[in-house]
Formats: C-alpha cells, structure tokens, sequence
C-alpha cells in the first residue's frame, strides 16, 4: 500500500498493521474496514501470505498488532520525495509496538528526502517514547527537519487532554486532524498562537497546521457546518494553516469545493502539494 487516495498526502507507509479502538473517533474505524477487505481478498487468493487476516477477526480489529520488518526499507525505493502518511492502518504509537521498533522506524527518515507524516491518537506514550530516547540514547529527534508529528482529535475532552501533550513533543511540524469532527471544540487562543509550556529543548513550542472534517463512512455521524468554521476562525486568528478535506451537505460527504461555503474552501499550507 503506497499511493493513497488521503488529499494531504502522496503515498501512505505501513511498518505497522492492526490496531484497537481508543477513542470517540474510532468507532467507524476506515483503517479496521479496509483491513477487512484486504483480509477477505488474502483468504481468496492462496498461497498469498495472508498478513491482514492475522489483524482482524469477525470484521473487526483483532489483537494482533503486527510489525513488519520486511517494510522499513520501503520509502527508501522511492525516489521522488513525498509526503508519506506513516502507519495509515496503524498507529505507531500503539501500546504494542515496542520502543525499539519505532527508533527503526525513525532511523528511516533521516536517509531520504521525503515528509514523514506520523498521525497519532495515544501522544501520551509518544512523549513517553520521546523521553526515553533522550534519556537512554541522547537521540533529540527534533532535529529531523522532515518529521512532522501529529495528534488526531475529535472530542472537546480529547482536545483538552492532547494538545498541550503534543506541544511538549519536538517535531519540525505539529499538526492536529480534527476528523472525524464529532461535536463543537473551543481551542483557547493563546494555544494555538503560542503554545503551552516549552518542549525538551526549553523553546517555546506551537501548531503549525490543522486537518478538519467530517466523517466519511456509511454510519457516519452528525457534524455541523459551524463546528468546523468555529475551527477554520479559531485558526485564522491564530495565523495557523488549515486544510478543510471533507464537510457533510445536506447529509451527504461532499469533496467539492465548489459546492462549499466559501469560508470552507481551504487546502491551506505552503506547497501542500509535492512538487519534487
């Protein structure tokens, strides 16, 4: 799995496959049904190694969280630099995944020139991940200019929780993904405008870009158009780049930005596109 059809990203990486539910935003889990269907055409077409069959059962993710040695070197065959989304049908930060494999996964970055795009919903365990590298090996991974790390975020509860924990991890770039977006969040300004306590390196530490939308499944639930301009304004004051992906009209998922408010037409960020 390396194209990807994610508008924020070029190609997605996956050293890690499996996962378990942990918050609002999973419940109609893309990565759990995609899995699903890769696992069903693996049980078809044998010998094929299954390997997806092995991370869910019953249509939903099992307990298997699998690392896969064999895919560590595969951004490195790719020649044309790219944002690359790391672990899409994962989360490297799972509690399963030991330190060990994710010091692998790093170790990778450094040997290209692509945009490593680490998207996460446990920040606790990657600031605990963080620590232990600077304190057992002195690595300051902060220092990679093509890390950006991310924390997904769907409630008002997960916001409070995460976003001050994000802030005390260094990375190149920040970013929050607020999709699904499944209620109304208040960011307080000076959060966002300045950060919240310093990072390991004593500077003081911001959100460089923010993700919004709705949910895209079948079963998706309700999100308001205000919610995500109460998202888009709160970004706008705060000078941060937002990229809207996908808004709900009239109960449908709609892509087009045509179609949009006009408030809501952004794919804000500097050269979001890869040029190469």
């Amino acid at each position: 799995m390396a194209n990807t059809k994610i508008e924020w990203c070029d190609k997605s990486w996956n050293p890690v496959i499996g996962c378990t539910k942990c918050s609002p935003g999973c419940q109609n889990c893309y990565a759990e049904r995609m899995a699903c269907r890769i696992a069903s055409i693996e049980e078809s077409k044998k010998p094929f190694k299954p390997v997806y069959s092995r991370v869910v059962i019953n249509g939903k993710w099992g307990e298997n969280v699998i690392c896969r040695e064999t895919k560590l070197d595969e951004p490195l065959h790719w020649r044309k630099p790219c944002k690359i989304f790391v672990c899409s049908m994962s989360d490297l930060f799972h509690e399963k995944v030991p330190f060990e494999f994710i010091r692998s996964v790093y170790g990778k970055m450094p040997m290209t020139k692509h945009i490593y795009q680490v998207l996460t919903k446990r920040p606790q365990r990657a600031k605990e991940f963080y620590e232990s590298e600077l304190k057992e090996s002195g690595i300051e991974w902060s220092t990679l200019p093509n890390l950006w790390l991310g924390v997904s975020i769907s409630t008002q509860k997960e916001a409070a929780e995460k976003i001050p924990i994000l802030l005390r991890i260094p990375a190149a770039v920040r970013f929050i993904s607020f999709e699904p977006l499944l209620e109304e969040i208040y960011i307080p300004g000076p959060l966002l405008n300045h950060g919240f306590g310093y990072a390991f390196n004593q500077k003081p530490e911001k959100i460089n870009w923010v993700i919004v939308g709705c949910e895209s499944s079948s079963k998706r639930r309700e999100c308001k158009l205000e919610w995500i301009q109460d998202i888009v304004r709160h970004c706008s004051i705060a000078e941060i780049p937002v990229f809207v992906k996908q808004i709900l009209i009239n109960g449908r998922v709609s892509h087009k930005m045509s179609d949009w408010p006009k408030w809501s037409r952004i794919r804000d960020w500097p050269n979001w596109k890869t040029t190469g």
